[in-house]
């Protein structure tokens, strides 16, 4: 894969990622059409790292379901299932599919820290706006993304190139 092509995309998603993170903290709106092409931008790195392995074609198509799953379910608004998609494609290409249950697991964790750092960040907001965080409340969803997916560019980064 050219090199220029995966650094023009960490660039684009980096900026991306800040305009997430912002837009969902100020209006609680994420421009999802970004999302949906650098995911797919994203997925073609994964494949083309995967080196014919079948089990990346497998995460893919998983993913895609889960996709259209939460799309149907809503448990989360719409822009932040494309954040999710966009968090999986990332994941899959820095993270490479050489052992399926060490990579299910350990993105699953990276969930779980996406998730915790939204709730942080919903911490922070609520005794900022001094307004009481309920089970109810609007929790902005995109700056946990946004920060455990700019970790693993940077670790992707830094793995790849220093």
């Amino acid at each position: 894969m050219n090199d220029l092509f995966i650094i023009a995309n960490c660039v684009v998603t980096t900026v991306y990622l800040l305009l997430c993170f912002v837009t969902d903290l100020k209006e609680r709106m994420i421009y999802s059409f970004p999302a949906l092409v650098l995911s797919v931008s994203w997925w073609v790195v994964a494949i083309a790292h995967a080196d014919k392995s079948p089990e990346i074609y497998g995460i893919v198509i998983v993913h895609i379901l889960l996709y259209f799953l939460l799309k149907v379910v809503r448990i989360w608004a719409d822009g932040d299932n494309d954040l999710f998609l966009l968090f999986t494609a990332v994941f899959a290409a820095a993270h490479g599919v050489t052992e399926p249950l060490r990579y299910i697991a350990v993105e699953l964790i990276c969930l779980v820290m996406a998730m915790g750092s939204a709730l942080a960040v919903a911490y922070i907001e609520a005794r900022y706006k001094k307004i009481e965080l309920t089970r109810k409340s609007s929790v902005a969803v995109a700056p946990g993304f946004a920060m455990v997916m700019f970790s693993i560019l940077m670790i992707f980064v830094e793995a790849r190139w220093l």
